[in-house]
């Protein structure tokens, strides 16, 4: 039979029955790169199986020259799995990245929801012109892009400064303490490999407290780092929601039992 891997992450997740739409869209989004991973390795592991299984019937049909042929090549072949393991950095790159990203975007979304579902939550010193106020019909339009431009500016900001500012504003914490400077680590790794080819840049060192990588060489990437960004952001998403929910009383929904089998067209609109 055909090698079959595992769930993806390999550390459980138990998803939450219901959260905010920020919530329910990176569940989504986090389902859809988990099986992709999955596709992608089962596949070539049951093209390996079917490749040694070709193999084994064409010998038992060969004889003398013909018989040493086939298995002198089978012997110098390379498997499918083997030729995925060549590109492991690039490969591993593509999902870890996906990983931060859909974090990142659903701490901006979700405080997009914050903001305007209770625009008191707005407390801040910046001013905004007259101009500015009377250009909407509405306060609540004028909440809506005042939150928009609080998002982007937050977005900013490094993965500690979002931390504490969930801390200082809603009193609670992104990620768990122990799991912290890993986190930390994560979202530079992702930085470098978005904006430098993985490779180790001053910023990098200055505030991924990663040490043992030296300037300019690459930081390398295995599924061991994809497993367990998945599993960290996925446990967040789930604690920060319900807590967040439970402090501001959000709007939320319940979901759909599975997304990870069916993607319900309702909920991409």
């Amino acid at each position: 039979m055909a090698r079959k891997f595992s769930p993806w992450p390999t550390r459980k997740v138990k998803k939450p029955k219901q959260g905010t739409h920020a919530c329910r869209e990176f569940f989504l989004s986090w389902d859809q790169i988990n099986q992709l991973l999955l596709f992608v390795m089962n596949s070539l592991g049951r093209m390996d199986e079917i490749g040694k299984t070709a193999h084994e019937t064409l010998v038992q049909f060969a004889e003398g020259e013909e018989l040493a042929r086939l298995n002198e090549e089978w012997k110098g072949r390379r498997s499918a799995l083997q030729g995925l393991a060549d590109q492991k950095q690039i490969f591993c790159e593509i999902f870890f990245v996906r990983h931060v990203e859909n974090y990142l975007n659903y701490l901006s979304s979700l405080l997009f929801e914050i903001f305007t579902q209770k625009p008191e939550t707005l407390k801040s010193s910046d001013s905004i012109t007259i101009e500015k106020a009377l250009s909407h019909d509405s306060m609540s339009e004028l909440a809506a892009e005042i939150a928009e431009d609080r998002v982007a500016s937050l977005s900013y900001k490094s993965f500690q400064e979002l931390n504490l500012f969930f801390e200082k504003r809603f009193k609670v914490g992104l990620i768990q303490k122990h799991e912290m400077s890993k986190m930390v680590e994560f979202v530079e790794t992702r930085n470098i490999s978005v904006h430098n080819r993985c490779k180790v840049n001053k910023r990098y060192a200055s505030k991924s407290g990663n040490s043992s990588i030296k300037m300019g060489q690459l930081r390398t990437m295995t599924l061991t780092d994809v497993d367990d960004l998945a599993s960290i952001v996925a446990t967040s998403v789930r604690s920060v929601d319900t807590e967040i929910r439970k402090l501001l009383r959000l709007r939320g929904a319940r979901f759909k039992k599975s997304t990870e089998k069916k993607t319900d067209a309702r909920l991409l609109k």
